[in-house]
């Protein structure tokens, strides 16, 4: 198993943990969430990243397809996606921020999170672990150089 660490993470259900720690099999699937209160410790075999680390996931359209409440998923043509790549989520992420500087990421995850299943579209957990760096983690502000990177 591995552990991993770093200034936010994100567990699957979408709580924000300050310096909370995953632990994962080697295929990236997830064993757990340690919630450290924002007092992490030393500890054998972990591993820190800066950023902010999300679990792997998309999101699959539900049949029938219900009322589009979030405009960015549609098409040129009006045509709704029919998934949404975490890689996808986050540039969403990014517009959302810049239409809407005064939100923190964990606002506007769980703003577009809401929007989403609202629409119609189910979040499925896969194996792996996504790091995301180049944003503002002070202010927990997205910015346009942000970028996911996958860790595991």
């Amino acid at each position: 198993m591995r552990k991993f660490t770093s200034n936010y993470l994100v567990t699957t259900d979408g709580t924000f943990l300050k310096n909370g720690i995953v632990v994962a099999n080697e295929d990236g699937s997830l064993v757990e969430f340690v919630d450290t209160k924002g007092d992490l410790r030393e500890m054998e075999q972990l591993i820190f990243h800066s950023g902010i680390l999300f679990p792997n996931f998309k999101f699959v359209k539900a049949d029938p397809p219900a009322k589009n409440l979030f405009y960015p998923i549609s098409g040129e043509q009006g045509e709704s996606c029919g998934m949404i790549s975490i890689q996808d989520f986050i540039e969403l992420g990014k517009q959302f921020q810049h239409r809407s500087p005064e939100l923190t990421i964990p606002e506007i995850y769980r703003q577009m999170t809401g929007n989403l299943e609202a629409s119609g579209f189910s979040r499925i957990n896969l194996p792996g672990i996504f790091r995301l760096t180049g944003t503002d983690l002070a202010g927990l502000h997205l910015k346009p150089e942000s970028r996911l990177k996958k860790i595991l």
